[in-house]
């Protein structure tokens, strides 16, 4: 059995891969392979480099390490940079070509406008700071963007079609499984989804993985940007390089020395911005969702996308 979850991200991949994936795997009897340990055993990246859309598309030779079986491979940006659905038809051959035709792909989806809103939080947890109309591209923006490698940041929301990218891997692998965000911890579904009983048992932590910052958060994080930029600086810069600029103070004694290194590494999780904000701003401010702006996504109809979201039952298709 060979089952590749190819994405999309931002649909609970994190606490699936901690919690959920790693047990299922347990219990088909099959090795678990999540993104960290996939780019280590495989020395490859997340096809970050601009003008690259997908962890193999300049690597060939590397497709025969995956013509094996038994393994469960979680890994979002197989399904395309940053999920975006610019990459999607051709990511998915790739797939093909890397994985086989027989191996069992797992899409996991989320609500449009829920899955739009958590890209563009997860951009403002990489220190990327843009406005939405910079990051929500037509499909005419997002050819010119890509092709004059501008940078890798950005969404061809015109194409975005859940629809359409099941049916992209209908018709190029034998068994596609779909799984919605609202369903990740129902695990009778799962067990029926991965066709083992034994599924139903699988107990988790119930823990908040990788929370988007919430909607004031959003707007804090903008000003600040804005702020620094002023001066010639940026969140990234203050607030990430220069905590680890932290100097080390080497004094004569041990005890002294192993002390200071603890307060230290601490303060390079507490001085950073992210964590100031998902681990102690969002928990002392009432924390409200962020959404878009609907009008930054008027070239679809975000009803008609929701609707069949809504509809759509996890199943294996």
């Amino acid at each position: 059995m060979k089952i590749i979850h190819v994405g999309l991200g931002k649909t609970g991949t994190t606490f699936l891969q901690n919690e959920i994936f790693p047990k299922v795997a347990k219990i088909l009897n099959i090795e678990f392979i999540d993104s960290k340990n996939f780019e280590k055993k495989y020395n490859h990246h997340s096809g970050n480099e601009i003008g690259t859309f997908h962890p193999f598309h300049t690597k060939k030779k590397a497709i025969k390490k995956f013509h094996y079986d038994d393994y469960f491979l979680s890994y979002e940006t197989l399904c395309g940079h940053e999920c975006n659905p610019l990459f999607w038809k051709k990511s998915a051959k790739i797939n093909q070509k890397i994985f086989g035709k027989n191996a069992t792909v797992l899409l996991t989806v989320a609500d449009p406008l829920d899955f739009f809103s958590s890209l563009y939080c997860q951009m403002y947890h990489a220190y990327i700071i843009k406005n939405e109309k910079d990051f929500f591209l037509t499909h005419i923006q997002s050819q010119k963007y890509f092709k004059n490698k501008k940078d890798k940041y950005f969404v061809d929301y015109e194409i975005y079609d859940i629809a359409k990218l099941i049916n992209i891997y209908k018709n190029l692998f034998n068994k596609v499984i779909v799984l919605k965000k609202k369903d990740i911890k129902n695990m009778k579904i799962l067990s029926e989804l991965f066709e083992n009983n034994d599924i139903q048992k699988i107990k988790f932590k119930k823990v908040y993985y990788n929370r988007s910052y919430s909607k004031f958060s959003m707007k804090l994080t903008y000003i600040a940007e804005n702020f620094l930029k002023l001066f010639n600086s940026s969140l990234y810069n203050f607030f990430n390089l220069s905590v680890r600029k932290i100097p080390n103070i080497n004094i004569n004694n041990k005890l002294f020395n192993i002390i200071n290194r603890k307060i230290l590494y601490r303060l390079r999780y507490e001085l950073r911005w992210r964590y100031f904000i998902q681990f102690r701003l969002d928990r002392i401010i009432p924390y409200k969702k962020f959404y878009v702006n609907k009008n930054n996504l008027k070239k679809i109809k975000l009803v008609n996308h929701k609707k069949f979201y809504e509809n759509l039952k996890s199943s294996i298709i």
